[in-house]
């Protein structure tokens, strides 16, 4: 049977094996063919349905329709009797350039013909027998490039590396990151950075403020007196509040009351 005889419901199930959807999709997508008529109507399964046949859970169910909607088939809202939700009537369609054929391609022999004829004198033209040497290759052209499934995104966020500024010691933000745990994303290490940088403008240690909030069991960064930058810090000294003149005042004072306790 030709490729163009076969009912619309067969060859759309080998457009979605031989296409480059994520294997959610694929097999979302072939449970739903099993309750579709040869002609791709009549096809209207619960998501809790698809989900119990394809072993996934209905959100993965629902977002793998979300994601085929408009390509693989129109839905339409309805209304079931006896039933407290609404539900969708599918009708599955053949995305352009599908390939929908099933199994390997079949090499077929080229014949040309030739210009010289017989030694006899008779115009018999020469028949010669062309086949390929290498095998057809059957590529999919419904995507340019294959999607990413969502394990693959996740897998990419956690393995993106952020750039720590000179001014932050790698150990202690290494601790950081292991007490924050494996869902401490990259964009949420940025943001803490920010937040550090800017509690490290109005004073305070970066390392300080991390040791405390590993301590405390928090999830970000508070200030205090005792995470301020080399407070209680061995040889460090105070700089005087009083201006200049103040001090010169302060100063002589002094240094009259030493004379006048010579005399």
């Amino acid at each position: 049977m030709s490729d163009e005889k076969r009912p619309i419901v067969l060859r759309w199930r080998s457009a979605v094996l031989n296409s480059s959807e994520p294997s959610s999709v694929k097999l979302t997508l072939l449970a739903l063919a099993e309750h579709a008529s040869p002609s791709g109507g009549k096809c209207y399964p619960g998501v809790d349905t698809l989900a119990a046949q394809t072993s996934q859970g209905e959100k993965t169910c629902r977002r793998a329709l979300d994601a085929a909607d408009g390509r693989w088939f129109t839905r339409t809202p309805m209304k079931f009797s006896g039933r407290h939700w609404r539900g969708y009537s599918y009708q599955l369609r053949i995305p352009d350039g599908a390939v929908t054929m099933t199994g390997p391609r079949r090499e077929v022999a080229v014949t040309m013909t030739g210009p010289q004829g017989a030694s006899c004198g008779h115009s018999v033209p020469e028949l010669r027998s062309l086949s390929p040497r290498a095998a057809v290759t059957v590529t999919d052209e419904l995507g340019k490039a294959p999607r990413k499934s969502n394990k693959e995104r996740a897998r990419a966020r956690k393995t993106e590396s952020v750039r720590l500024p000179t001014w932050l010691a790698p150990d202690a933000w290494q601790a950081w990151k292991q007490h924050r745990g494996s869902k401490f994303s990259a964009q949420a290490q940025k943001l803490a950075i920010t937040k550090l940088e800017t509690l490290r403008s109005e004073g305070h240690d970066p390392v300080k403020l991390i040791n405390r909030a590993i301590e405390s069991c928090w999830s970000s960064f508070y200030p205090h007196e005792s995470t301020k930058a080399n407070n209680g810090a061995a040889g460090h000294i105070d700089r005087d509040a009083r201006s200049e003149d103040e001090l010169a005042a302060a100063n002589e004072a002094e240094l009259a009351r030493f004379w006048g306790d010579a005399a």
